[in-house]
Protein backbone atom coordinates (compact mmCIF):
# COMPACT_ATOMS: atom_id res chain seq x y z
CA UNK A 1 0.00 0.00 0.00
CA UNK A 2 1.28 3.76 -0.45
CA UNK A 3 2.37 6.43 1.50
CA UNK A 4 -1.10 8.26 0.80
CA UNK A 5 -4.07 7.61 3.39
CA UNK A 6 -6.39 6.50 0.55
CA UNK A 7 -6.50 4.46 -2.66
CA UNK A 8 -7.33 7.94 -4.42
CA UNK A 9 -7.12 11.11 -2.44
CA UNK A 10 -7.54 14.13 -3.72
CA UNK A 11 -4.63 15.44 -3.17
CA UNK A 12 -4.76 18.76 -4.03
CA UNK A 13 -8.16 19.67 -2.19
CA UNK A 14 -6.44 18.06 1.08
CA UNK A 15 -3.52 20.00 1.24
CA UNK A 16 -5.91 23.29 0.67
CA UNK A 17 -8.51 22.38 3.32
CA UNK A 18 -5.12 21.87 5.72
CA UNK A 19 -3.50 24.63 4.73
CA UNK A 20 -6.52 26.84 5.79
CA UNK A 21 -7.73 24.88 8.56
CA UNK A 22 -4.06 24.90 10.29
CA UNK A 23 -3.83 28.13 9.63
CA UNK A 24 -7.10 29.16 11.04
CA UNK A 25 -6.25 27.18 13.88
CA UNK A 26 -3.01 28.54 14.44
CA UNK A 27 -4.42 32.36 14.22
CA UNK A 28 -6.61 31.20 16.88
CA UNK A 29 -4.57 29.57 19.00
CA UNK A 30 -1.95 32.79 19.33
CA UNK A 31 -5.32 34.98 20.06
CA UNK A 32 -6.00 32.28 23.07
CA UNK A 33 -2.39 32.64 24.30
CA UNK A 34 -2.74 36.60 24.10
CA UNK A 35 -1.51 37.06 20.72
CA UNK A 36 1.88 35.56 21.19
CA UNK A 37 4.10 36.14 17.48
CA UNK A 38 6.62 33.17 18.72
CA UNK A 39 4.06 31.04 18.84
CA UNK A 40 2.22 31.86 15.44
CA UNK A 41 5.24 32.21 13.69
CA UNK A 42 6.22 28.63 14.78
CA UNK A 43 3.30 27.55 13.47
CA UNK A 44 3.42 28.71 10.40
CA UNK A 45 6.48 28.64 8.88
CA UNK A 46 7.20 25.71 10.73
CA UNK A 47 4.36 22.68 10.99
CA UNK A 48 2.75 23.97 7.60
CA UNK A 49 6.39 22.63 5.47
CA UNK A 50 5.88 19.60 8.19
CA UNK A 51 2.00 19.39 6.89
CA UNK A 52 2.93 19.26 3.06
CA UNK A 53 5.52 16.29 3.76
CA UNK A 54 3.57 14.46 5.81
CA UNK A 55 1.60 14.13 2.83
CA UNK A 56 3.79 12.01 0.98
CA UNK A 57 5.59 10.13 4.57
CA UNK A 58 2.30 9.62 6.44
CA UNK A 59 2.98 6.14 7.64
CA UNK A 60 6.81 7.26 8.73
CA UNK A 61 5.78 9.97 10.89
CA UNK A 62 3.29 7.79 12.34
CA UNK A 63 5.74 5.70 13.76
CA UNK A 64 7.85 8.54 14.56
CA UNK A 65 5.75 9.63 17.10
CA UNK A 66 7.77 7.64 19.74
CA UNK A 67 10.96 9.54 18.73
CA UNK A 68 9.37 12.60 19.07
CA UNK A 69 7.93 11.45 22.76
CA UNK A 70 11.12 10.05 24.01
CA UNK A 71 13.65 12.37 22.14
CA UNK A 72 12.25 15.51 21.46
CA UNK A 73 12.47 18.22 24.26
CA UNK A 74 10.95 21.10 22.56
CA UNK A 75 7.85 22.65 23.62
CA UNK A 76 5.61 25.88 22.72
CA UNK A 77 4.28 28.60 25.31
CA UNK A 78 1.14 28.78 26.09
CA UNK A 79 1.12 31.69 28.21
CA UNK A 80 0.39 30.02 31.39
CA UNK A 81 2.80 27.69 33.12
CA UNK A 82 2.53 24.97 30.68
CA UNK A 83 3.57 24.40 27.57
CA UNK A 84 2.55 22.43 24.47
CA UNK A 85 5.29 19.21 23.67
CA UNK A 86 6.19 18.36 19.91
CA UNK A 87 5.14 15.20 20.43
CA UNK A 88 1.22 16.72 21.34
CA UNK A 89 1.47 19.20 18.06
CA UNK A 90 2.91 16.20 16.12
CA UNK A 91 -0.94 14.11 17.14
CA UNK A 92 -2.77 16.56 16.30
CA UNK A 93 -1.39 17.61 12.88
CA UNK A 94 -1.60 13.80 11.88
CA UNK A 95 -4.94 13.65 13.56
CA UNK A 96 -6.60 16.69 11.21
CA UNK A 97 -4.41 15.25 8.12
CA UNK A 98 -6.22 12.08 8.87
CA UNK A 99 -9.88 13.34 9.08
CA UNK A 100 -9.25 15.82 6.48
CA UNK A 101 -8.39 12.61 3.86
CA UNK A 102 -11.42 10.76 5.72
CA UNK A 103 -13.91 13.65 4.52
CA UNK A 104 -12.09 14.37 1.04
CA UNK A 105 -11.49 11.23 -0.16
CA UNK A 106 -13.22 9.25 -2.93
CA UNK A 107 -12.29 5.69 -0.61
CA UNK A 108 -12.21 7.34 2.96
CA UNK A 109 -9.21 7.37 5.30
CA UNK A 110 -7.84 4.00 6.44
CA UNK A 111 -9.47 2.69 9.23
CA UNK A 112 -9.15 -0.67 10.94
CA UNK A 113 -11.55 -2.87 12.76
CA UNK A 114 -11.03 -3.06 16.39
CA UNK A 115 -12.69 -4.10 19.52
CA UNK A 116 -11.10 -0.50 20.84
CA UNK A 117 -12.11 1.35 18.39
CA UNK A 118 -15.86 2.36 19.83
CA UNK A 119 -14.74 2.36 23.31
CA UNK A 120 -12.05 4.79 22.31
CA UNK A 121 -14.18 6.99 20.78
CA UNK A 122 -16.89 6.81 23.17
CA UNK A 123 -14.31 8.03 25.67
CA UNK A 124 -13.53 11.37 23.41
CA UNK A 125 -16.68 11.70 23.08
CA UNK A 126 -17.43 11.62 26.67
CA UNK A 127 -14.87 13.81 28.04
CA UNK A 128 -16.25 16.40 25.29
CA UNK A 129 -19.71 16.08 26.78
CA UNK A 130 -18.32 16.21 30.57
CA UNK A 131 -16.61 19.29 29.77
CA UNK A 132 -20.08 21.36 28.65
CA UNK A 133 -21.76 19.66 31.45
CA UNK A 134 -19.01 20.95 33.94
CA UNK A 135 -19.63 24.26 32.16
CA UNK A 136 -23.58 24.45 32.42
CA UNK A 137 -24.39 22.79 35.91
CA UNK A 138 -21.29 23.98 37.23
CA UNK A 139 -21.31 25.60 41.03
CA UNK A 140 -22.19 28.97 41.40
CA UNK A 141 -19.92 29.17 44.98
CA UNK A 142 -16.80 28.41 43.48
CA UNK A 143 -14.48 30.97 43.26
CA UNK A 144 -13.69 32.43 40.19
CA UNK A 145 -10.57 32.24 38.15
CA UNK A 146 -10.25 33.60 34.14
CA UNK A 147 -8.31 31.03 32.53
CA UNK A 148 -10.08 28.32 33.64
CA UNK A 149 -12.02 27.68 30.96
CA UNK A 150 -8.09 27.57 28.77
CA UNK A 151 -7.11 25.06 31.40
CA UNK A 152 -9.77 22.44 30.31
CA UNK A 153 -9.71 22.60 27.02
CA UNK A 154 -6.06 22.25 27.79
CA UNK A 155 -6.85 19.25 30.06
CA UNK A 156 -9.80 17.90 27.24
CA UNK A 157 -6.87 17.68 24.78
CA UNK A 158 -4.50 15.69 26.06
CA UNK A 159 -7.68 13.53 27.50
CA UNK A 160 -8.70 13.19 23.52
CA UNK A 161 -5.19 12.83 22.17
CA UNK A 162 -4.39 10.16 24.12
CA UNK A 163 -7.04 7.73 22.18
CA UNK A 164 -6.13 9.39 19.00
CA UNK A 165 -2.60 8.28 19.68
CA UNK A 166 -3.55 4.47 19.91
CA UNK A 167 -5.49 4.91 16.87
CA UNK A 168 -2.67 6.28 14.55
CA UNK A 169 -0.24 3.55 15.41
CA UNK A 170 -3.16 1.05 15.01
CA UNK A 171 -4.10 1.85 11.48
CA UNK A 172 -0.75 3.05 10.44
CA UNK A 173 1.42 0.66 12.04
CA UNK A 174 0.90 -1.65 9.10
CA UNK A 175 3.88 -3.76 9.07
CA UNK A 176 5.81 -5.66 11.57
CA UNK A 177 8.62 -3.73 10.81
CA UNK A 178 6.99 -0.60 11.93
CA UNK A 179 6.30 -1.68 15.22
CA UNK A 180 9.54 -2.97 15.86
CA UNK A 181 11.07 0.33 15.13
CA UNK A 182 8.33 1.72 18.22
CA UNK A 183 9.95 -0.71 20.21
CA UNK A 184 13.13 -0.57 18.82
CA UNK A 185 13.04 3.65 20.09
CA UNK A 186 12.31 2.52 23.53
CA UNK A 187 15.31 -0.29 23.67
CA UNK A 188 17.97 1.97 22.38
CA UNK A 189 16.35 4.86 24.67
CA UNK A 190 16.36 2.54 27.57
CA UNK A 191 19.82 0.22 27.10
CA UNK A 192 21.49 4.09 26.71
CA UNK A 193 19.67 5.67 29.81
CA UNK A 194 20.88 2.55 31.69
CA UNK A 195 24.97 2.48 30.70
CA UNK A 196 25.16 5.96 31.59
CA UNK A 197 23.71 5.82 34.96
CA UNK A 198 25.51 2.68 35.81
CA UNK A 199 28.50 4.95 34.95
CA UNK A 200 27.20 7.87 36.79
CA UNK A 201 26.28 10.17 33.43
CA UNK A 202 23.11 11.75 32.79
CA UNK A 203 21.26 11.67 29.67
CA UNK A 204 18.89 14.42 29.83
CA UNK A 205 17.14 14.44 25.98
CA UNK A 206 15.97 10.97 26.83
CA UNK A 207 12.66 11.34 27.97
CA UNK A 208 12.81 8.89 31.24
CA UNK A 209 9.68 9.87 33.05
CA UNK A 210 6.51 8.45 33.60
CA UNK A 211 6.48 4.81 33.09
CA UNK A 212 9.42 4.92 30.31
CA UNK A 213 11.05 2.01 32.36
CA UNK A 214 7.82 -0.22 32.44
CA UNK A 215 7.92 -0.19 28.30
CA UNK A 216 11.34 -0.92 28.45
CA UNK A 217 11.40 -3.76 30.73
CA UNK A 218 8.24 -4.87 29.13
CA UNK A 219 10.12 -4.49 25.65
CA UNK A 220 13.11 -5.76 26.36
CA UNK A 221 12.14 -9.37 28.54
CA UNK A 222 9.49 -10.40 26.18
CA UNK A 223 11.85 -10.21 23.64
CA UNK A 224 14.03 -12.01 25.91
CA UNK A 225 12.27 -14.50 26.56
CA UNK A 226 11.81 -15.04 22.44
CA UNK A 227 13.02 -18.39 21.65
CA UNK A 228 14.74 -17.43 18.57
CA UNK A 229 17.29 -14.96 20.19
CA UNK A 230 20.69 -16.05 19.61
CA UNK A 231 23.09 -16.21 23.07
CA UNK A 232 25.16 -13.35 22.55
CA UNK A 233 21.65 -10.79 22.10
CA UNK A 234 20.26 -12.75 25.04
CA UNK A 235 23.12 -12.40 27.70
CA UNK A 236 23.86 -8.65 26.66
CA UNK A 237 19.90 -7.77 26.80
CA UNK A 238 19.84 -9.31 30.26
CA UNK A 239 22.77 -7.90 31.33
CA UNK A 240 21.36 -4.74 30.51
CA UNK A 241 18.17 -5.49 31.98
CA UNK A 242 19.16 -6.45 35.09
CA UNK A 243 21.27 -3.34 35.23
CA UNK A 244 18.19 -1.40 34.89
CA UNK A 245 16.34 -3.18 37.65
CA UNK A 246 18.88 -3.06 40.11
CA UNK A 247 19.39 0.79 39.66
CA UNK A 248 15.73 1.70 39.58
CA UNK A 249 14.69 -0.76 42.48
CA UNK A 250 18.10 -0.33 44.80
CA UNK A 251 19.26 3.18 43.52
CA UNK A 252 15.99 5.01 43.28
CA UNK A 253 13.63 2.73 45.63
CA UNK A 254 11.99 5.33 47.22
CA UNK A 255 10.09 5.70 43.58
CA UNK A 256 7.70 3.16 43.73
CA UNK A 257 6.52 2.94 39.86
CA UNK A 258 9.76 3.31 38.84
CA UNK A 259 10.59 -0.67 39.47
CA UNK A 260 7.12 -2.21 41.01
CA UNK A 261 5.45 -2.01 37.61
CA UNK A 262 8.18 -3.46 35.78
CA UNK A 263 8.29 -6.49 38.25
CA UNK A 264 4.61 -6.76 37.36
CA UNK A 265 5.29 -6.91 33.88
CA UNK A 266 8.15 -8.91 33.93
CA UNK A 267 5.46 -11.28 35.73
CA UNK A 268 2.83 -11.46 33.37
CA UNK A 269 4.94 -11.65 30.42
CA UNK A 270 6.35 -14.70 32.19
CA UNK A 271 2.77 -16.23 32.96
CA UNK A 272 2.10 -15.74 29.52
CA UNK A 273 5.17 -17.44 28.22
CA UNK A 274 5.43 -20.38 30.49
CA UNK A 275 3.17 -21.18 34.02
CA UNK A 276 6.16 -23.10 35.27
CA UNK A 277 8.51 -20.28 34.94
CA UNK A 278 5.63 -17.91 36.63
CA UNK A 279 5.91 -20.29 39.56
CA UNK A 280 9.54 -20.49 39.85
CA UNK A 281 9.68 -16.45 39.27
CA UNK A 282 7.45 -16.14 42.28
CA UNK A 283 9.77 -18.31 44.03
CA UNK A 284 12.22 -16.19 43.18
CA UNK A 285 10.45 -12.82 43.89
CA UNK A 286 9.93 -13.95 47.45
CA UNK A 287 13.01 -14.75 48.21
CA UNK A 288 14.32 -11.72 47.19
CA UNK A 289 11.27 -9.78 48.67
CA UNK A 290 12.40 -11.88 52.52
CA UNK A 291 15.97 -10.90 52.05
CA UNK A 292 15.68 -7.03 51.25
CA UNK A 293 12.80 -7.06 53.68
CA UNK A 294 14.81 -5.06 56.32
CA UNK A 295 15.81 -2.57 53.47
CA UNK A 296 12.63 -1.36 51.69
CA UNK A 297 10.37 -1.45 55.11
CA UNK A 298 13.10 1.58 56.89
CA UNK A 299 12.92 2.84 52.96
CA UNK A 300 9.05 3.32 52.51
CA UNK A 301 8.34 3.79 56.28
CA UNK A 302 10.88 7.28 55.89
CA UNK A 303 9.43 8.07 52.51
CA UNK A 304 5.98 8.03 54.70
CA UNK A 305 7.21 10.42 56.96
CA UNK A 306 8.43 12.76 54.53
CA UNK A 307 6.03 12.44 51.58
CA UNK A 308 3.21 11.99 53.46
CA UNK A 309 2.25 8.88 51.74
CA UNK A 310 -0.61 8.04 54.24
CA UNK A 311 -2.55 11.06 53.02
CA UNK A 312 -3.78 9.33 49.84
CA UNK A 313 -6.48 7.61 51.92
CA UNK A 314 -8.33 11.09 52.76
CA UNK A 315 -7.66 12.33 49.80
CA UNK A 316 -9.71 9.90 48.00
CA UNK A 317 -12.38 10.06 50.88
CA UNK A 318 -12.16 13.50 49.16
CA UNK A 319 -12.94 12.51 45.95
CA UNK A 320 -15.61 10.30 46.54
CA UNK A 321 -17.84 12.79 48.35
CA UNK A 322 -17.31 14.92 45.65
CA UNK A 323 -17.96 12.62 42.83
CA UNK A 324 -21.58 11.72 44.83
CA UNK A 325 -22.50 15.14 43.83
CA UNK A 326 -21.44 14.97 40.20
CA UNK A 327 -21.80 11.64 39.69
CA UNK A 328 -22.68 11.20 35.80
CA UNK A 329 -20.15 13.27 34.19
CA UNK A 330 -18.33 14.30 37.33
CA UNK A 331 -16.55 17.85 37.01
CA UNK A 332 -15.35 17.85 33.82
CA UNK A 333 -11.90 17.90 32.62
CA UNK A 334 -9.30 19.82 35.17
CA UNK A 335 -12.49 20.12 36.90
CA UNK A 336 -12.50 18.96 40.41
CA UNK A 337 -9.45 21.73 41.08
CA UNK A 338 -11.93 24.21 41.21
CA UNK A 339 -13.91 22.49 43.52
CA UNK A 340 -11.02 21.68 45.95
CA UNK A 341 -9.61 24.90 45.99
CA UNK A 342 -12.67 26.03 47.11
CA UNK A 343 -14.49 24.24 49.53
CA UNK A 344 -10.93 22.37 50.70
CA UNK A 345 -7.98 24.85 49.83
CA UNK A 346 -5.97 22.91 52.80
CA UNK A 347 -6.22 19.79 50.97
CA UNK A 348 -6.40 20.97 47.10
CA UNK A 349 -4.40 18.34 45.55
CA UNK A 350 -4.85 15.48 42.92
CA UNK A 351 -6.06 12.30 44.32
CA UNK A 352 -2.79 10.65 43.24
CA UNK A 353 -5.00 8.10 41.99
CA UNK A 354 -5.62 8.12 38.46
CA UNK A 355 -8.50 5.44 38.25
CA UNK A 356 -10.40 8.48 40.61
CA UNK A 357 -9.23 10.87 38.29
CA UNK A 358 -11.33 9.39 35.19
CA UNK A 359 -14.51 9.14 37.33
CA UNK A 360 -13.70 12.89 39.21
CA UNK A 361 -13.26 14.48 35.54
CA UNK A 362 -16.18 12.15 33.68
CA UNK A 363 -18.42 10.37 36.15
CA UNK A 364 -19.47 7.63 36.19
CA UNK A 365 -20.85 7.30 32.55
CA UNK A 366 -16.40 8.01 31.98
CA UNK A 367 -15.75 5.36 34.54
CA UNK A 368 -17.82 2.31 32.73
CA UNK A 369 -16.62 3.61 29.34
CA UNK A 370 -12.88 3.33 30.68
CA UNK A 371 -14.01 -0.54 32.05
CA UNK A 372 -15.43 -0.57 28.23
CA UNK A 373 -11.45 0.28 27.37
CA UNK A 374 -10.40 -2.06 29.66
CA UNK A 375 -12.62 -5.61 28.45
CA UNK A 376 -11.81 -4.53 25.08
CA UNK A 377 -7.88 -4.46 25.33
CA UNK A 378 -8.37 -7.69 27.42
CA UNK A 379 -10.07 -9.27 24.63
CA UNK A 380 -7.66 -7.98 21.86
CA UNK A 381 -4.89 -9.22 23.63
CA UNK A 382 -6.13 -12.92 24.45
CA UNK A 383 -6.69 -13.07 20.68
CA UNK A 384 -3.10 -11.93 20.37
CA UNK A 385 -2.08 -14.86 22.93
CA UNK A 386 -4.60 -16.96 21.14
CA UNK A 387 -3.98 -16.52 17.25
CA UNK A 388 -0.07 -15.17 16.63
CA UNK A 389 2.10 -17.71 15.85
CA UNK A 390 5.85 -17.70 17.26
CA UNK A 391 7.99 -14.45 16.31
CA UNK A 392 8.28 -10.86 15.98
CA UNK A 393 4.74 -10.15 16.08
CA UNK A 394 4.18 -12.66 18.85
CA UNK A 395 6.71 -11.34 21.09
CA UNK A 396 5.38 -7.29 20.83
CA UNK A 397 2.18 -8.81 21.36
CA UNK A 398 3.37 -10.30 24.58
CA UNK A 399 5.42 -6.98 26.00
CA UNK A 400 2.03 -4.99 25.30
CA UNK A 401 0.20 -7.47 27.14
CA UNK A 402 1.88 -7.32 29.75
CA UNK A 403 2.70 -3.83 29.84
CA UNK A 404 -0.32 -2.61 29.74
CA UNK A 405 -1.22 -4.94 33.00
CA UNK A 406 1.49 -3.07 34.74
CA UNK A 407 0.06 -0.23 33.39
CA UNK A 408 -3.18 -0.38 34.63
CA UNK A 409 -1.49 -1.24 38.56
CA UNK A 410 0.75 1.31 38.10
CA UNK A 411 -2.26 3.72 38.13
CA UNK A 412 -3.25 3.04 41.65
CA UNK A 413 0.39 3.96 42.62
CA UNK A 414 -0.25 7.41 41.73
CA UNK A 415 1.43 7.11 37.76
CA UNK A 416 -0.26 8.50 34.84
CA UNK A 417 -1.93 7.19 31.80
CA UNK A 418 -4.03 10.34 31.73
CA UNK A 419 -2.15 13.70 32.30
CA UNK A 420 -3.88 15.85 35.53
CA UNK A 421 -3.73 19.63 34.52
CA UNK A 422 -2.39 20.52 37.73
CA UNK A 423 -0.11 18.05 38.28
CA UNK A 424 2.04 17.14 34.99
CA UNK A 425 0.23 19.77 32.73
CA UNK A 426 0.07 19.64 29.65
CA UNK A 427 3.58 18.54 28.75
CA UNK A 428 2.78 15.91 30.90
CA UNK A 429 1.58 14.28 27.69
CA UNK A 430 5.21 13.62 26.54
CA UNK A 431 5.16 10.70 28.63
CA UNK A 432 1.70 9.68 29.40
CA UNK A 433 1.60 8.89 25.68
CA UNK A 434 3.97 5.81 26.06
CA UNK A 435 0.79 3.39 27.24
CA UNK A 436 -1.56 4.32 24.57
CA UNK A 437 1.44 4.09 21.91
CA UNK A 438 1.44 0.45 22.96
CA UNK A 439 -2.03 0.38 22.85
CA UNK A 440 -2.10 0.79 19.33
CA UNK A 441 0.97 -1.65 18.75
CA UNK A 442 -1.53 -4.59 20.67
CA UNK A 443 -4.31 -3.44 18.34
CA UNK A 444 -2.09 -3.21 15.13
CA UNK A 445 -0.26 -7.02 15.98
CA UNK A 446 -4.44 -8.11 16.52
CA UNK A 447 -5.04 -6.88 13.55
CA UNK A 448 -2.08 -8.52 11.24
CA UNK A 449 -2.11 -11.81 13.41
CA UNK A 450 -6.16 -12.22 12.55
CA UNK A 451 -7.42 -15.27 11.79
CA UNK A 452 -8.67 -14.58 7.76
CA UNK A 453 -11.95 -16.53 7.67
CA UNK A 454 -12.35 -19.17 5.19
CA UNK A 455 -14.49 -18.33 2.28
CA UNK A 456 -17.50 -20.35 1.90
CA UNK A 457 -17.95 -22.76 -0.89
CA UNK A 458 -19.81 -21.66 -4.30
CA UNK A 459 -23.37 -23.14 -3.78
CA UNK A 460 -24.02 -25.41 -6.45
CA UNK A 461 -26.64 -25.14 -9.49
CA UNK A 462 -29.26 -27.17 -9.81
CA UNK A 463 -29.71 -28.44 -12.87
CA UNK A 464 -32.98 -29.77 -14.26
CA UNK A 465 -33.59 -32.45 -16.74
CA UNK A 466 -35.99 -32.18 -19.23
Amino acid sequence: MSHTLARQPRRGAITSLALIALLAGTILTGYLVGNSRQLLLAAIFGILPLLMISLRTYDSLVTAIPLAALLVPYSLPTGSYSRVPAVMLLVVLLAGIWTLSALTSRTGAPWSRSLLNTPLLAFMGIAVAALIWSIVFRDPLLIRYDRFLFVQLAALLTIVASPITALLIANFGRTPRQLWMIAGAFLVCGSAFTLARAVGVELPLVNTRGLFALWFVAVGYALLTQPRLTLVYRLGLGTILLLHLYIMGIWNVGWISGWAPSIIAIAAITLFRSRIGFFVLLIVLLILGLSLRNFYVETFSADSEVQGNTERLRLWRMNFELVRTHPLLGTGPAGYALYYMTYHPQEARSTHNNYLDIVAQTGLIGAFCWLWIVIAAFREGRAVLKHAPPGALRTLGIAACGGLIAASAAMMLGDWVIPFAYNQGIEGFRYTIFSWIFLGVLMSVRRQVAPRPEPRPAPRRMTHGR
